[in-house]
């Protein structure tokens, strides 16, 4: 449920309750591979390039290949 309500905050443009939901998805879950990568999406959107890659490739090493 994190995930998802960290993913819909994002969509309407609320990142930090994005961010916060996707650091709880994780913390209850840290090979949730999905969780990492919109996390990632958020640190881009919010500028926080470095940290987006890391999550990127932290979603990459748990198997999850985003849709391009």
């Amino acid at each position: 449920p994190y995930n998802n309500r960290g993913y819909y905050h994002f969509r309407k443009g609320e990142l930090e309750q994005a961010l916060e939901n996707l650091n709880k998805a994780i913390l209850l879950k840290p090979d949730y591979g999905l969780a990492y990568q919109n996390r990632g999406l958020v640190k881009k959107n919010i500028g926080d390039a470095k940290g987006a890659k890391v999550d990127f490739m932290k979603a990459k090493e748990l198997g999850y290949e985003p849709k391009q």
